[in-house]
């Protein structure tokens, strides 16, 4: 088990998202989802490319409803859900510069859409990164943290309300 680091801010990547509201494992899907409801805003921070990435395959399907779903959603974000930040300059050249360092360091290669989630966690000052996708590595005092039903129970464990 990992240990839990000090928590600010959680950044929750898009696969943990769609996992909560549209995967196979119905357990894992109310697990995060209790976890969003605990957090919400204050601890909780994604990107405005999560709603891109998410959107992709109801638009693909034409399913208008889910894509509808999805933008009320990311809407909520004002109304106490969630953080949802920007894609800006800063952003995207910490994204570059997080690729460059996988490529150098690790002989990774990062995609820019795992860089922009991962230097939005970094510029929003996140403490911890929510993922399943293992080709993104974390900078340093970063805590990555797996979308799993025990990781998640750990998790929520470590802070109480």
């Amino acid at each position: 088990m990992k240990i839990v680091t000090r928590l600010r801010n959680l950044y929750v990547d898009t696969n943990a998202f769609v996992y909560a509201f549209e995967g196979n494992d119905e357990q894992l899907g109310l697990a995060l989802q209790r976890l969003f409801a605990k957090l919400g805003p204050l601890a909780m921070t994604t990107s405005e490319l999560t709603l891109s990435e998410m959107l992709v395959k109801p638009y693909q399907n034409g399913e208008t409803e889910r894509v509808r779903r999805y933008k009320a959603l990311f809407q909520l974000a004002g109304n106490g859900f969630m953080k949802v930040v920007p894609v800006g300059t800063e952003v995207l050249s910490r994204a570059a510069g997080h690729r460059a360092t996988q490529k150098a360091h690790f002989n990774r290669k990062l995609s820019l859409p795992d860089a922009i989630h991962l230097a939005t966690a970094d510029f929003w000052g996140c403490t911890h990164f929510m993922t399943n996708d293992d080709r993104i590595w974390p900078y340093d005092d970063l805590t990555m943290l797996t979308a799993t039903i025990s990781e998640i129970e750990h998790f929520m464990l470590a802070f109480p309300s």
